[in-house]
This record gives structure tokens, C-alpha cells and sequence, in this order.
């Protein structure tokens, strides 16, 4: 749709940008902007960049093996009887390390690149979540523009109305009730003006800390209300959701329970330790040298219970893959129909009844001068009017709404080739 989405840590361009915005003056304020925005300004986005820079390095320390071992001992420092002195002092200087089985340090480094791949597709998920909350606060304040803007067309109509009914009721052809309805209508349309104004100025504070940049103020949103584009084929959905990266992310934690299951196998398998160094005896000036090996006892027996729960986990990992694809693919499906049932909706709405409704208005108006409509008829229409535009509008937002939810949780543009 129109919200930047990651892949591999690229940011692909807005795929309805221009259905959204086709041309944004310097004055307005374009889906692109907020997004640049939100990428410059936005706590949480710097937040993954420093995470994801922390990936190398722990490749690199998955790499090293068990560190060397210098270790200098005293006996006979100090004591009593032919103790006293430290002419007895026997002073000893080894080296000791620990001798892995071939593969441990492969296995090591693969859980450790499981994980890290775990943490970049969690990652890049929080960056799609951050991108798309501030598409859907754009959004959600052009949204409020749009009926701000109506709210003024209502108070147009309403004293547009009132002025007729006042003409007529000088001419004795309308009642004082039918100009105190008149102005009743009035008040309420500019009683939801100022309501209007209201939410306007909320979701642009709301766009602004969805950006990241709370001193922004921005102006006036280059929204397109007259267009929808078409949404993809189920077939072309279904497609993405198979590579969707709730799916990837759940192939990437079964080849992290994987990669920890053999890495806990390869652990009860225990290392060889030891130790090569010297000995020297101050009394006798002897020097000897020293030699020494060691294994754990037990490790087979005390890793079997980890690695029974480790199986289990690789198990889940895998039913947990099958039910995301299924999940992905119904949440789609769904989200596919309510695309094609909103665009038909809003053309419907905008080229049958909206209008209709227009040249109903038209006729009651000019019906109403010539005295052959009452007041009720004529305010009748203009709600009627005001009812389908707003109806029409609010299409338009569920319809851009459910598309940047659609794309966030597949991870990629519904048009292809929008994005570079």
C-alpha cells in the first residue's frame, strides 16, 4: 500500500503513494514526508539500529573457543616448625585449557547465528510496526481533515438554508417554527464544527508523536478521497502470505530449536581438560615438570532431561510454523474480501448514490424557494447529501487502513514494482 515496509533492512516506497497523494504542494504534508520523518526522528527505529549493529560482533564472539588458562600456585608460603620460613617454598606455573570435541565450536556459532536471525526478523517486524502506526496516524488525521472540511460544508448548507426560510417567512410563506428549525440546524452543524476542529487538532498531535517529532505541527495532509486502487488477486495474496515474515520468523525459530537441540547434544559429549606447566622447590632447587588431563563425569546423564525438553520445543517450533501459514493465510483471505467489498462500497457511493443525492439536494432547494417544499424536505436532503459524503469518506479510511495493516503483516508491497 502506501507504508514503507522492510525486507532485509531496505525500505521499499510507498506502493499507493501516488493514489494516496498525486501531488502534494509545499504547503501540504505527504505520506512520504511523515515516513522519512519517522525514520529520522523516531526513538524506537534508532533503537533497532543499535540492536541490529550488535549482531557481527556476536558472531564474532560465537567464534572463539574456551580461553586459556595461566595459573601460578604457592605451597609452603608459610607455616610452623621446619614450615616457618619460606625456605620451603615450592612455587608452580601451568598452563590449562580445554580440548572440544571436533564440531562443538560449528555448533556453537550456528546457535548463535540462529538466534541472531531470530533477532532480525523480530527486528525488522518492530520497524514495520513503527512505519505503519505512523501511516495509520496520517491517515487517521487526513481522515479528520476531510470531515472537518464537511463539517464546513454542513454549516454552509445549514445557512444557506436559514436565509431561504427567513426570505420565505417574510413573504408569508413559512412559519416562525420553520425558521427556529432552521436556525436549530444551524447550531448544531457549527456545535460539531468546533467538535470536528477538535479531533482535527488531537490527530495531528497524534501524528506528531507517531513520528517521533513532538514539536512537528504539520499542515494540511495531501490525502486523495476520489480513488481506490484495485487490491491484489487472492491467488497473488496467498502467494505473499506463504512468504510472509510472521511465516519466516517461524521458520527461523524451529532452526533455532534445532540448532540449540544439537548444540545441548554435543554438551553431553564432555571436553577434555588440561594442564602442562612446572614445579620449582626452593629448598632442593629441584624443578619438575607437571602434567595433568580431566573430564566432567556425568554430562550424558545430566543433559538428558534438557535435551527431552529441548525436542519438545523443536516439535511446537514446527506445529507453530504450519499454524502460521494457516493463520497468515485465513487473516489474508479475510482481508482481501474486505478490500474488494470496501472499493466496490465506495464506488457505488460515489458514482450512484452520492449523486442522486446531490441532485436531490438541487431540486429541494430550488423547490423549497419557488414554495414547493417545506423546511423538514429541504434539511432532509442536505443530511442526505452530508450523510453519503461522510459515509464515502470513512470508506476511504477503513479501505487505506485495512491495506497498511495488510502490508505490515506481510512485509511487503501489494503492487509489486512500486517499490524501489
Amino acid at each position: 500500500m502506501f507504508i514503507p515496509l522492510i525486507r532485509g533492512g531496505a525500505l521499499l516506497l510507498p506502493s499507493l503513494l501516488a493514489v494516496v497523494a498525486p501531488s502534494a504542494s509545499a504547503a501540504e504534508v505527504s505520506l512520504a514526508s511523515v515516513l522519512e520523518r519517522t525514520q529520522a526522528q523516531h526513538p524506537s527505529l534508532r533503537q533497532i539500529e543499535a540492536l541490529r549493529l550488535s549482531r557481527d560482533p556476536r558472531h564474532q564472539a560465537a567464534r572463539f573457543s574456551p580461553p586459556k588458562t595461566v595459573t601460578l600456585e604457592f605451597e609452603n608460603v608459610a607455616g610452623g616448625g621446619e614450615f616457618a620460613d619460606a625456605a620451603r617454598l615450592e612455587t608452580s606455573l601451568s598452563l590449562g585449557g580445554v580440548l572440544e570435541w571436533p564440531g562443538k565450536p560449528d555448533l556453537r556459532h550456528a546457535q548463535v547465528l540462529s538466534q541472531t536471525e531470530v533477532l532480525a526478523l523480530e527486528l525488522d517486524q518492530r520497524r514495520r510496526d513503527v512505519l505503519a502506526n505512523a501511516a495509520s496516524q496520517y491517515v487517521e488525521w487526513a481522515w479528520y481533515e476531510a470531515r472537518q472540511a464537511l463539517a464546513d460544508k454542513a454549516v454552509s448548507l445549514a445557512d444557506t438554508a436559514l436565509q431561504a426560510t427567513q426570505r420565505r417567512r417574510q413573504l408569508g410563506a413559512a412559519s416562525q417554527a420553520d425558521v427556529q428549525r432552521a436556525r436549530l440546524a444551524l447550531l448544531d452543524a457549527s456545535q460539531q464544527q468546533v467538535q470536528m476542529q477538535t479531533l482535527r487538532d488531537g490527530a495531528r498531535r497524534a501524528l506528531a508523536m507517531a513520528s517521533g517529532d513532538t514539536q512537528w505541527q504539520p499542515t494540511h495532509a495531501a490525502m486523495n478521497w476520489s480513488a481506490l486502487p484495485h487490491p491484489p488477486a487472492p491467488a497473488d495474496l496467498r502467494a505473499q502470505a506463504e512468504q510472509a515474515p510472521l511465516v519466516a520468523a517461524a521458520h527461523a525459530g524451529y532452526a533455532q530449536a534445532e540448532a540449540r537441540l544439537q548444540h545441548e547434544v554435543a554438551q553431553a559429549n564432555p571436553d577434555l581438560q588440561w594442564s602442562l606447566g612446572v614445579r620449582h622447590d626452593r629448598d632442593s632447587g629441584d624443578a619438575a615438570l607437571l602434567a595433568g588431563f580431566g573430564i566432567a563425569l556425568g554430562a550424558a546423564r545430566r543433559s538428558q532431561p534438557l535435551q527431552a525438553a529441548l525436542r519438545q520445543d523443536l516439535d511446537a517450533a514446527g506445529w507453530a510454523g504450519q499454524a502460521s501459514v494457516l493463520d497468515l493465510g485465513a487473516k489474508t483471505a479475510m482481508a482481501g474480501a474486505q478490500l474488494d467489498s470496501l472499493r466496490d462500497e465506495f464506488y457505488a457511493v460515489r458514482d450512484q448514490l452520492q449523486p442522486q443525492a446531490q441532485a436531490l439536494l438541487d431540486t429541494t432547494m430550488k423547490g423549497y424557494r419557488d414554495g414547493r417544499y417545506s423546511v423538514l424536505e429541504m434539511t432532509s436532503a442536505q443530511r442526505e447529501l452530508l450523510r453519503l459524503e461522510q459515509r464515502k469518506l470513512r470508506i476511504v479510511k477503513d479501505f487505506h487502513q485495512a491495506w497498511i495493516e495488510l502490508e505490515r503483516v506481510l512485509g511487503q508491497a501489494l503492487i509489486q514494482g512500486a517499490a524501489s
